[in-house]
């Protein structure tokens, strides 16, 4: 029969041990709950963008500042 020194080193071991592994799913839940929340915000954003984008007023403006030269105000003659 074991003394309650062993024993005594049997439970903290295992309780180590235990204790080891809980941190380490916690840390591998944390780290995929982190890369689900990115990849939920890049899907958001590319959402934005494109309904951005798709905007009738945006794609004038986006026209206008690139080719177009409107006048302000009085025209010169």
């Amino acid at each position: 029969m074991p003394d309650s020194n062993s024993e005594a080193l049997i439970g903290l071991t295992l309780t180590a041990a235990g204790s080891i592994f809980g941190l380490y799913r916690y840390y591998m839940n944390s780290a995929q709950a982190n890369l689900t929340r990115q990849r939920e915000r890049a899907l958001a954003a590319s959402e934005q963008t494109k309904d951005f984008f798709e905007d009738a007023d945006v794609r004038f403006v986006m026209r206008l500042l690139d080719y177009g030269t409107p006048h302000f105000g009085r025209r010169k003659r």
